[in-house]
Protein backbone atom coordinates (compact mmCIF):
# COMPACT_ATOMS: atom_id res chain seq x y z
CA UNK A 1 0.00 0.00 0.00
CA UNK A 2 1.61 3.33 -1.05
CA UNK A 3 1.99 6.11 1.51
CA UNK A 4 0.40 8.59 -0.88
CA UNK A 5 -2.31 8.30 -3.52
CA UNK A 6 -1.32 10.39 -6.51
CA UNK A 7 -0.68 10.14 -10.26
CA UNK A 8 2.55 8.20 -9.80
CA UNK A 9 1.27 5.70 -7.24
CA UNK A 10 -1.88 5.05 -9.28
CA UNK A 11 0.16 4.52 -12.43
CA UNK A 12 2.55 2.19 -10.61
CA UNK A 13 -0.36 0.14 -9.25
CA UNK A 14 -1.89 -0.06 -12.71
CA UNK A 15 1.34 -1.17 -14.40
CA UNK A 16 2.22 -3.88 -11.89
CA UNK A 17 -1.29 -5.30 -12.30
CA UNK A 18 -1.02 -5.64 -16.09
CA UNK A 19 -1.86 -9.16 -17.23
CA UNK A 20 0.96 -11.17 -18.75
CA UNK A 21 1.05 -11.32 -22.53
CA UNK A 22 3.21 -13.16 -25.02
CA UNK A 23 5.70 -10.87 -26.74
CA UNK A 24 4.00 -11.46 -30.09
CA UNK A 25 0.56 -10.33 -28.83
CA UNK A 26 -0.75 -7.33 -30.74
CA UNK A 27 -0.67 -4.20 -28.58
CA UNK A 28 -4.25 -3.24 -29.43
CA UNK A 29 -5.73 -6.45 -28.06
CA UNK A 30 -3.31 -6.49 -25.11
CA UNK A 31 -4.19 -2.95 -24.05
CA UNK A 32 -7.91 -3.62 -24.57
CA UNK A 33 -7.59 -6.57 -22.20
CA UNK A 34 -5.60 -4.56 -19.63
CA UNK A 35 -8.04 -1.64 -19.76
CA UNK A 36 -11.18 -3.77 -19.59
CA UNK A 37 -12.43 -2.64 -23.00
CA UNK A 38 -14.89 -5.23 -24.25
CA UNK A 39 -15.45 -4.17 -27.85
CA UNK A 40 -15.48 -6.49 -30.85
CA UNK A 41 -15.42 -3.78 -33.52
CA UNK A 42 -11.72 -3.14 -34.19
CA UNK A 43 -12.11 0.52 -35.16
CA UNK A 44 -14.14 1.36 -32.07
CA UNK A 45 -11.80 -0.72 -29.90
CA UNK A 46 -8.82 1.24 -31.23
CA UNK A 47 -10.56 4.55 -30.46
CA UNK A 48 -11.43 3.53 -26.91
CA UNK A 49 -7.94 2.18 -26.24
CA UNK A 50 -6.39 5.37 -27.65
CA UNK A 51 -8.55 7.47 -25.33
CA UNK A 52 -7.37 5.53 -22.29
CA UNK A 53 -3.74 5.67 -23.43
CA UNK A 54 -4.15 9.45 -23.68
CA UNK A 55 -5.38 9.42 -20.07
CA UNK A 56 -2.25 7.50 -19.07
CA UNK A 57 -0.09 10.04 -20.89
CA UNK A 58 -1.79 12.94 -19.11
CA UNK A 59 -0.94 11.29 -15.80
CA UNK A 60 2.71 11.30 -16.86
CA UNK A 61 2.41 15.04 -17.44
CA UNK A 62 0.99 15.47 -13.92
CA UNK A 63 3.96 13.52 -12.55
CA UNK A 64 6.44 15.71 -14.44
CA UNK A 65 4.80 18.88 -13.18
CA UNK A 66 4.68 17.58 -9.63
CA UNK A 67 8.30 16.47 -9.55
CA UNK A 68 9.41 19.76 -11.07
CA UNK A 69 7.48 21.64 -8.37
CA UNK A 70 9.08 19.42 -5.73
CA UNK A 71 12.47 20.54 -7.07
CA UNK A 72 13.90 17.05 -7.58
CA UNK A 73 16.68 16.47 -10.11
CA UNK A 74 15.10 15.58 -13.48
CA UNK A 75 17.66 12.86 -14.24
CA UNK A 76 16.13 10.78 -11.45
CA UNK A 77 12.83 10.32 -13.28
CA UNK A 78 12.79 11.76 -16.83
CA UNK A 79 14.22 8.64 -18.50
CA UNK A 80 11.57 6.45 -16.87
CA UNK A 81 8.72 8.80 -17.81
CA UNK A 82 9.98 8.96 -21.40
CA UNK A 83 9.92 5.15 -21.53
CA UNK A 84 6.32 5.11 -20.29
CA UNK A 85 5.44 7.73 -22.89
CA UNK A 86 6.73 5.34 -25.54
CA UNK A 87 4.78 2.44 -24.01
CA UNK A 88 1.52 4.45 -24.09
CA UNK A 89 1.93 5.83 -27.61
CA UNK A 90 -1.01 4.88 -29.89
CA UNK A 91 1.49 4.83 -32.76
CA UNK A 92 2.47 1.34 -31.60
CA UNK A 93 -0.99 -0.22 -31.34
CA UNK A 94 -0.28 -2.35 -34.40
CA UNK A 95 3.06 -3.47 -32.93
CA UNK A 96 3.53 -6.32 -30.47
CA UNK A 97 3.65 -6.39 -26.67
CA UNK A 98 7.40 -6.80 -26.78
CA UNK A 99 7.63 -3.04 -27.42
CA UNK A 100 5.65 -2.25 -24.26
CA UNK A 101 7.47 -4.80 -22.11
CA UNK A 102 10.83 -3.27 -23.04
CA UNK A 103 9.70 0.08 -21.61
CA UNK A 104 8.62 -1.36 -18.27
CA UNK A 105 12.12 -2.09 -16.99
CA UNK A 106 12.66 -2.60 -13.24
CA UNK A 107 14.66 0.62 -12.98
CA UNK A 108 11.84 2.57 -14.64
CA UNK A 109 9.28 1.06 -12.30
CA UNK A 110 11.51 1.90 -9.31
CA UNK A 111 11.76 5.53 -10.45
CA UNK A 112 7.96 5.67 -10.75
CA UNK A 113 7.58 4.24 -7.27
CA UNK A 114 10.02 6.89 -6.03
CA UNK A 115 7.85 9.61 -7.61
CA UNK A 116 4.82 8.18 -5.87
CA UNK A 117 6.53 8.57 -2.49
CA UNK A 118 7.64 12.14 -3.23
CA UNK A 119 4.43 13.58 -4.66
CA UNK A 120 1.77 14.62 -2.14
CA UNK A 121 -1.27 12.64 -1.12
CA UNK A 122 -4.12 13.78 -3.41
CA UNK A 123 -7.07 11.65 -2.43
CA UNK A 124 -8.59 8.82 -0.48
CA UNK A 125 -9.50 5.67 -2.34
CA UNK A 126 -13.06 5.49 -3.67
CA UNK A 127 -14.69 2.24 -2.64
CA UNK A 128 -15.75 -0.10 -5.42
CA UNK A 129 -19.27 -0.11 -3.95
CA UNK A 130 -19.56 3.62 -4.66
CA UNK A 131 -18.35 3.21 -8.24
CA UNK A 132 -20.80 0.34 -8.70
CA UNK A 133 -23.63 2.49 -7.36
CA UNK A 134 -22.81 5.25 -9.84
CA UNK A 135 -22.80 2.69 -12.66
CA UNK A 136 -26.16 1.31 -11.51
CA UNK A 137 -27.67 4.80 -11.37
CA UNK A 138 -26.39 5.48 -14.88
CA UNK A 139 -27.98 2.28 -16.16
CA UNK A 140 -31.30 3.26 -14.54
CA UNK A 141 -31.13 6.76 -16.05
CA UNK A 142 -30.26 5.35 -19.46
CA UNK A 143 -33.17 2.92 -19.30
CA UNK A 144 -35.64 5.63 -18.24
CA UNK A 145 -34.60 7.93 -21.06
CA UNK A 146 -34.71 5.18 -23.67
CA UNK A 147 -38.20 4.00 -22.73
CA UNK A 148 -39.89 7.34 -22.13
CA UNK A 149 -42.28 8.84 -24.67
CA UNK A 150 -42.88 11.92 -22.53
CA UNK A 151 -39.57 13.76 -22.83
CA UNK A 152 -38.40 15.68 -25.91
CA UNK A 153 -35.58 14.38 -28.07
CA UNK A 154 -33.38 17.27 -26.97
CA UNK A 155 -33.58 16.16 -23.33
CA UNK A 156 -33.01 12.54 -24.30
CA UNK A 157 -29.81 13.48 -26.18
CA UNK A 158 -28.64 15.56 -23.22
CA UNK A 159 -29.11 12.61 -20.87
CA UNK A 160 -27.24 10.30 -23.26
CA UNK A 161 -24.32 12.73 -23.34
CA UNK A 162 -24.30 13.11 -19.55
CA UNK A 163 -24.35 9.34 -19.09
CA UNK A 164 -21.45 8.92 -21.53
CA UNK A 165 -19.36 11.58 -19.75
CA UNK A 166 -19.85 10.09 -16.29
CA UNK A 167 -19.37 6.52 -17.51
CA UNK A 168 -16.07 7.52 -19.16
CA UNK A 169 -14.97 9.16 -15.90
CA UNK A 170 -15.74 6.02 -13.90
CA UNK A 171 -13.84 3.93 -16.47
CA UNK A 172 -10.80 6.21 -16.11
CA UNK A 173 -10.85 6.31 -12.31
CA UNK A 174 -8.28 3.60 -11.65
CA UNK A 175 -5.79 5.50 -13.85
CA UNK A 176 -6.61 9.16 -13.21
CA UNK A 177 -8.22 9.07 -9.79
CA UNK A 178 -11.12 11.01 -8.31
CA UNK A 179 -10.28 14.18 -10.21
CA UNK A 180 -11.88 12.68 -13.35
CA UNK A 181 -15.23 12.80 -11.56
CA UNK A 182 -14.68 16.48 -10.82
CA UNK A 183 -13.69 17.04 -14.43
CA UNK A 184 -16.92 15.38 -15.54
CA UNK A 185 -18.85 17.79 -13.32
CA UNK A 186 -17.08 20.80 -14.84
CA UNK A 187 -17.47 19.46 -18.38
CA UNK A 188 -21.26 19.52 -17.93
CA UNK A 189 -21.37 23.28 -17.37
CA UNK A 190 -22.02 24.37 -20.94
CA UNK A 191 -24.46 21.63 -21.85
CA UNK A 192 -26.62 22.27 -18.81
CA UNK A 193 -26.62 26.03 -19.38
CA UNK A 194 -27.88 25.53 -22.92
CA UNK A 195 -30.49 23.00 -21.81
CA UNK A 196 -31.69 24.83 -18.70
CA UNK A 197 -35.06 25.65 -20.29
CA UNK A 198 -35.89 22.05 -21.20
CA UNK A 199 -34.61 20.76 -17.85
CA UNK A 200 -36.76 23.29 -15.99
CA UNK A 201 -39.78 22.40 -18.10
CA UNK A 202 -39.39 18.70 -17.23
CA UNK A 203 -37.87 19.05 -13.75
CA UNK A 204 -40.53 16.84 -12.19
CA UNK A 205 -40.02 14.01 -14.67
CA UNK A 206 -38.47 10.71 -13.51
CA UNK A 207 -35.63 11.24 -16.01
CA UNK A 208 -34.52 14.62 -14.65
CA UNK A 209 -35.01 13.40 -11.08
CA UNK A 210 -32.71 10.47 -11.80
CA UNK A 211 -30.19 12.78 -13.49
CA UNK A 212 -30.12 14.88 -10.32
CA UNK A 213 -29.63 11.74 -8.23
CA UNK A 214 -26.70 10.65 -10.40
CA UNK A 215 -24.95 14.01 -10.11
CA UNK A 216 -25.49 14.17 -6.35
CA UNK A 217 -23.85 10.76 -5.99
CA UNK A 218 -20.93 11.68 -8.28
CA UNK A 219 -20.34 14.91 -6.37
CA UNK A 220 -20.56 13.23 -2.97
CA UNK A 221 -18.08 10.51 -3.95
CA UNK A 222 -15.58 12.97 -5.44
CA UNK A 223 -15.96 15.39 -2.53
CA UNK A 224 -15.22 12.65 0.00
CA UNK A 225 -12.14 11.43 -1.88
CA UNK A 226 -10.31 14.56 -2.99
CA UNK A 227 -7.80 16.38 -0.81
CA UNK A 228 -6.40 18.93 -3.29
CA UNK A 229 -8.04 22.23 -2.36
CA UNK A 230 -8.05 23.78 -5.83
CA UNK A 231 -9.68 20.75 -7.41
CA UNK A 232 -12.24 20.45 -4.61
CA UNK A 233 -13.20 24.13 -4.77
CA UNK A 234 -13.56 24.17 -8.55
CA UNK A 235 -15.59 20.99 -8.46
CA UNK A 236 -17.82 22.28 -5.69
CA UNK A 237 -18.53 25.46 -7.65
CA UNK A 238 -19.40 23.33 -10.67
CA UNK A 239 -21.70 21.15 -8.57
CA UNK A 240 -23.48 24.17 -7.05
CA UNK A 241 -24.16 25.37 -10.55
CA UNK A 242 -25.50 21.99 -11.68
CA UNK A 243 -27.65 21.84 -8.57
CA UNK A 244 -29.06 25.28 -9.36
CA UNK A 245 -30.03 24.09 -12.83
CA UNK A 246 -31.82 20.99 -11.64
CA UNK A 247 -32.96 22.36 -8.28
CA UNK A 248 -36.17 20.82 -7.16
CA UNK A 249 -35.78 17.97 -9.65
CA UNK A 250 -35.54 15.35 -6.94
Amino acid sequence: MPLNRNSASRLYAFLISLPGHQDNTQNLSAWADALGIMESDTSRQARLVSEQLATLSRELDHIREGMKSANFSPHLYTKALAAFDAAFSPMYLSSTWNHVRQQLKPEHMLALQFCGEILPDEEDEIQQADLDEISSLLAELESLAAKSDLIPERLRRLIETQVAQIRAAVASYKIAGAKVLREAVRASYGELVEAKDVITEHKNSPEVSKLAEVWRKVNAVADAALKVDGVVQLGQKAWLFIESVIKGAA
